[in-house]
């Protein structure tokens, strides 16, 4: 089970028509505020101001891409957050912050926790050290080869897990495609998020592009109409769903 913790929430949220304005992005606007590690002049800075992934709140919510993506649109007509596009995702900012507030020590901790614990990841990353330039070499190569693997082994099993098309066993050509997309700076996430959003498109009913790929197909074919989930969202949305 996930640990669990507060999260300071206002009470001038209950009052001067907020109830109207937010409605059914309450939960989104939790999860917005849950995740700001950064304050300054009264803005909050959604994960420091890094890339949100709008499938990161849709997992976490349990809610569709069409409903969130409403949702966040609905906070920032309201000017309760602003939205900048990112490559894969979004930069949210929230006005009128109060997550951490001067002089408040519990509130001051909290940022600071958070701010760690945002940056663990990076920090443990860093944490195996080899003396030997030599042996660095030689490990440096080594795990490069792992990763080269890995990355074949993980986007191989997320596409069959999509059950898109689903292949018994992942080629050469399709080895090469992934290494391409590594190679032109993607990471596996960047490509894993691509497939996922391939994914909705297919399945969502708001959607009319039903047209199956394989994943050799797709990494040739329709990577670059899938990679930005907003274009993709609003190039294959039906008539009337606008």
């Amino acid at each position: 089970m996930t640990k669990s913790y507060s999260i300071r929430i206002w009470s001038g949220l209950l009052s001067n028509g907020h109830t109207q304005k937010i409605e059914n992005a309450l939960w989104e606007f939790i999860w917005l505020v849950n995740k700001v590690t950064k304050e300054e002049d009264g803005i909050g800075y959604v994960l420091r101001g890094t890339p949100v992934k709008i499938n990161d709140i849709c997992n976490d919510l349990k809610r569709s891409y069409w409903g969130v993506y409403k949702h966040l649109q609905q906070l920032k007509k309201y000017k309760y957050i602003n939205i900048k596009k990112a490559p894969y995702g979004i930069i949210v900012t929230i006005n009128n912050s109060k997550k951490f507030i001067k002089n408040d020590k519990a509130g001051l901790a909290q940022q600071d926790k958070t701010e760690k614990d945002s940056l663990a990841p990076q920090v443990n990353s860093l944490a195996p050290q080899v003396n030997s330039l030599a042996q660095k070499d030689k490990a440096n190569k080594i795990i490069k080869d792992i990763k080269d693997n890995n990355i074949y082994i993980e986007v191989f099993d997320y596409w069959n897990k999509k059950e898109i098309i689903v292949h018994k066993k992942l080629s050469a050509k399709a080895k090469t495609l992934i290494k391409s997309k590594v190679n032109e700076g993607y990471n596996k996430e960047n490509i894993k998020d691509t497939i996922h959003n391939y994914w909705i498109i297919l399945n969502g009913e708001e959607y009319y592009f039903k047209y199956r790929w394989t994943l050799e197909e797709f990494l040739q074919r329709g990577f670059e109409k899938f990679k930005d989930a907003d274009i993709a969202h609003e190039n294959y949305l039906r008539e009337g769903k606008k």
